[in-house]
């Protein structure tokens, strides 16, 4: 059985994934489809308004702080011996897929950090949301397959 470090690292490595995987879905499923239907000029200035406003916050804590502590709880894991190699490969496999969150995020930011000195012409904002919107697709799928993957993890290291 995993020691009370492991389970919280876990519990709290879970909790992270949880809060991004769904904070990404959002974005993946309802904010960035609605740039169609009001445009790009006013997706623009809704990201100006919270990506890069309060977001400029958040997102790093969370973007940053899941795949961290999933690192840590496998590391934890790996070292403590206590749990089953099943347990050890999840954990694992979580941590290679924060590895692909982070690299996905690497390429997807950059995108919306250029709306921070203004509004760009229409066409520059087509092909931004576009590349945004491909690297977003994809950090969600990881994200969410991290999550899935940590809560397996700690189920199946109780």
């Amino acid at each position: 059985m995993a020691s009370t470090l492991e389970l919280a690292l876990l519990a709290v490595a879970l909790i992270l994934n949880g809060l991004l995987a769904g904070a990404s879905l959002d974005k993946a499923i309802t904010q960035l489809p609605a740039r169609r239907k009001i445009g790009l000029r006013a997706m623009a200035e809704y990201h100006r308004a919270t990506d890069l406003g309060p977001g400029l916050f958040l997102y790093p804590i969370l973007g940053l702080g899941a795949p961290l502590l999933t690192w840590a709880a496998a590391v934890a894991l790996f070292q403590g011996g206590d749990v089953s190699s099943g347990v050890i490969l999840l954990i694992a496999l979580g941590a290679v897929l924060s590895i692909g969150h982070v690299i996905t995020t690497a390429m997807a930011a950059p995108n919306l950090l250029r709306l921070r000195k203004g509004i760009l012409p229409e066409k520059e904002l087509g092909e931004l949301y576009q590349r945004f919107g491909r690297w977003s697709g994809v950090r969600s799928l990881l994200q969410v397959l991290t999550f899935v993957v940590v809560v397996i993890a700690a189920v199946s290291a109780l």
